[in-house]
């Protein structure tokens, strides 16, 4: 079976473009020399995510242009080292702002987009909702694309598997939540075990670190194996997937 080096990262997602860029370039190129084949980002890392943070970052108060030019410059760095990125940023135009995931290939190039499909609560305030499911091939490896509260649905966990797809990449920014560590902790790293589990794929999950965060980012195996950082610290962790070394799966 074929595998990608994949890392995955967390650090403090902010409203300021240019110091969630500098954590992004940093891990890209710690990546890079590490000669993984993909890094992945949190929900919003490089644009900040609507309706939070202090002071709370709005439409209106995003440079939808410096954005556009800093999305060119990760381009070009994902061309310099040879690696995919799987970037969250607010996708603006004219018409709507989505909250999405770009995927951009190792010679630069953005290959696909997936819109965040299940908006939560006050976010159709600041965000459009997404339609379809988005999978891209990855060196031979079927990847599909999702969006923290779209763990909350295992239909799309489903459809996703019924397209072959083998890892999935998911995004959350659940973080900055003052009043600590609750039940909906152990909900969320719960359903990811399950949902890796019932459907045979590996999960690939990012999350800022903001605290209280309550998701670290790391891998969620088939077999109920996971491989995390520590909550709340900044920090990249790697693993190559698929892998052959499982335990007992459905």
């Amino acid at each position: 079976m074929e595998n990608l080096k994949i890392a995955t990262c967390q650090f403090e997602v902010s409203s300021n473009i240019n110091s969630n860029y500098q954590n992004i370039k940093k891990y890209i190129v710690e990546a890079g020399n590490a000669q993984a084949d993909v890094i992945h980002f949190s929900e919003c890392a490089l644009s900040g995510y609507l309706g939070h943070h202090n002071p709370k970052l709005t439409i209106e108060k995003l440079d939808s242009k410096h954005l556009e030019s800093i999305i060119e410059e990760i381009c070009h760095l994902a061309k310099k080292y040879s690696i995919w990125i799987i970037l969250g940023v607010s996708h603006v135009t004219a018409k709507d702002t989505k909250n999405s995931l770009y995927i951009i290939n190792d010679q630069g190039n953005i290959k696909g987009r997936y819109d965040k499909i299940n908006l939560y609560d006050k976010e159709t305030t600041h965000f459009s909702k997404g339609n379809d499911l988005v999978t891209v091939d990855i060196k031979n490896i079927k990847c599909g694309f999702m969006i923290c509260y779209d763990s909350c649905f295992p239909k799309l966990y489903e459809e996703y598997s019924n397209l072959g797809v083998k890892i999935i990449f998911h995004s959350f920014y659940n973080a900055d939540n003052a009043g600590g560590e609750t039940e909906l902790d152990r909900l969320i790293i719960s359903q990811q075990i399950t949902r890796a589990a019932d459907n045979r794929f590996w999960i690939v999950a990012s999350n800022s670190s903001k605290y209280h965060s309550r998701l670290a980012s790391g891998f969620i195996y088939p077999d109920g194996k996971i491989k995390l950082l520590q909550k709340n610290e900044e920090g990249i962790i790697y693993d190559n997937i698929p892998s052959k070394n499982l335990g007992w799966t459905y």
